[in-house]
């Protein structure tokens, strides 16, 4: 194909040589298992990932022949996708004020809400981003209106989840009594008035266990680094995802799950390089079924909804790759 690069106000055209750009292919056309080079399909199979993250993901991994080995990535070529959505309008702020880390999971949850301009499937503009400070696990629930009625529906939903998923972890896996996990015991919130109303404050006040709520300063990014530095790395994965299959913006839920399917399996700098499910479960996650998002794949079709419900109907059509379920309401 042509491409055309704007080069100190000059438009150049020349023969794109990069077989990875976005405008070449649709949903359902990305190939997976074919692309010769096992370290590139990797990179996109975890949507797009860095070569210093994709390493460490890698030592998390038991060994394996299909394994790509630290030169082959290290030899990864440039990549018109990730120059495409992760470009930035200036350098991020590594450095922050030392303070303590929770020493446990649920002992501190840093929330914010982002807003789409475009909805979800369901009408929903809004996401409630909650990132657990001992492992940087992160969680996502959608809501339409920061109203009372739906606002506090999602807040419930959020505890829940998060409280739920802490029943499943090692730590409740091995500690005699704690079979039935733990609820989330501090919020921190930048001041958004839903949160802090009187409404939900009585709410949490009339649990059996209530939920402390601490408020920072609003507008400061450096407060809720820890929350704004993940939703700008889901945002980052989530727009590579659909920079590679020119996925349509009506469409964007689905990126966005599969990309924090991938956030919370990838390694994490305030872990170590290791992965929040490592933290949480202690032991690495299963890449074996993940594929390239939205590659094609085929879907099992039972009796009632195959053309002449019989069984020697296909048993499979094809769809496309949207990312992998997960356990109760696929979100976490």
């Amino acid at each position: 194909g042509r491409r055309v690069l704007r080069i100190c106000g000059r438009r150049v055209e020349q023969e794109d040589s990069f077989p990875d750009s976005g405008h070449e292919y649709r949903m359902g056309k990305l190939p997976d298992k074919p692309l010769p080079d096992i370290a590139r399909r990797l990179h996109w199979r975890l949507g797009h990932p860095g070569i210093t993250k994709l390493q460490a993901a890698l030592k998390e991994q038991p060994d394996d022949s299909n394994k790509p080995t630290a030169e082959q990535i290290s030899a990864l070529d440039f990549c018109r996708t990730c120059a495409r959505s992760k470009l930035q309008q200036g350098p991020h702020g590594r450095t922050q004020n030392a303070r303590e880390r929770a020493r446990f999971q649920n002992a501190l949850l840093h929330v914010d809400t982002c807003f789409r301009r475009y909805p979800d499937g369901q009408g929903r503009h809004m996401i409630m981003v909650c990132v657990d400070d001992y492992s940087r696990w992160a969680t996502c629930e959608f809501y339409s209106s920061r109203k009372k009625a739906p606002f506090q529906a999602m807040l419930a939903r959020l505890e829940g989840r998060v409280h739920a998923h802490s029943r499943q972890c090692y730590e409740a896996l091995n500690t005699p009594g704690m079979h039935n996990g733990r609820p989330a015991l501090c919020m921190r919130a930048d001041g958004e008035g839903s949160i802090l109303s009187r409404a939900n404050v009585d709410r949490q006040l009339a649990k059996r266990e209530p939920l402390d709520l601490e408020c920072i300063t609003a507008g400061a990014k450096g407060h809720a680094g820890v929350v704004e530095r993940c939703h700008r790395t889901i945002i980052q994965i989530t727009r590579s995802l659909m920079t590679a299959v020119a996925w349509p913006m009506t469409l964007w839920s689905h990126a966005w799950k599969h990309a924090l399917w991938l956030y919370n399996r990838l390694p994490h700098p305030a872990n170590g390089q290791r992965s929040p499910y490592y933290v949480l479960y202690q032991k690495p996650p299963d890449w074996s079924r993940v594929r390239t998002f939205g590659c094609t794949c085929y879907a099992y079709v039972s009796h009632p909804h195959r053309v002449d419900k019989s069984k020697l109907n296909a048993s499979g059509e094809r769809r496309v790759y949207v990312g992998q379920p997960a356990p109760g309401s696929g979100w976490t």
